[in-house]
């Protein structure tokens, strides 16, 4: 596959055909606290301005509009905290679970059709998208387990939830209920075996995450 960038949009190359590549991005960050760890340090405001807003180390959202030459744009909403009813480990064991239950406690706070705009006309829920939110980041309480030893949580990642797809109560343009599959998994703090509470986990494991989705 060859990335095409011309005439003000990125298009894709495969197998000699050419389609216009999803030029805007609309994703929900999700906080999700589990039901052992009680405390947590930054809230959804920290989040949006981290990904989506203007700060002096660079937000997420300015990191790809920079490396894109200004022709990818990625915004979005957060909210949370939202109580999981699972404990850490029992996240680490089945983090499809772990993610589907965050999405369907956030429900009523977000339309899941406005994050469904992977149609030609780049407009989100215009009736040409495929009835799938593009994709939800979830925060997760704690720091990440990729950072040291000695830290027992979730492993950032990517991935679809499978069976554990979620169906939102948010109906698409084309009449049916928009549904929640991919997803990716971030930490909420810096640091391995010893979290650091004050430190946001930097945005750089959230743009990798997104970049393999």
């Amino acid at each position: 596959m060859e990335i095409l960038v011309g005439k003000g949009k990125i298009s894709e190359q495969m197998n000699g055909q050419t389609r216009d590549a999803q030029l805007e991005f609309f994703i929900p960050v999700l906080l999700g606290q589990y039901a052992d760890v009680p405390t947590t340090y930054f809230n959804a405001s920290d989040y949006d301005e981290l990904l989506f807003g203007e700060n002096p180390t660079g937000s997420m959202k300015e990191y790809f509009d920079e490396i894109s030459y200004g022709n990818f744009s990625i915004d979005g909403t957060s909210g949370g905290w939202y109580q999981s009813t699972l404990t850490m480990s029992q996240a680490v064991d089945n983090a499809k679970q772990y993610v589907a239950e965050i999405a369907a406690l956030s429900d009523p706070d977000f339309n899941f059709a406005n994050y469904d705009n992977d149609g030609p006309d780049n407009i989100p829920n215009s009736g040409d998208d495929d009835g799938y939110v593009d994709g939800i980041i979830v925060v997760y309480s704690g720091c990440g387990a990729e950072w040291g030893e000695g830290n027992d949580n979730l492993w950032p990642h990517m991935s679809s939830l499978g069976s554990y797809e979620y169906e939102t109560n948010d109906v698409g343009a084309n009449g049916s209920n928009i549904i929640v599959s991919s997803y990716a998994v971030c930490p909420e703090l810096a640091g391995g075996g010893d979290c650091y509470t004050d430190i946001i986990r930097p945005m750089g494991v959230y743009a990798m995450n997104l970049v393999i989705s």
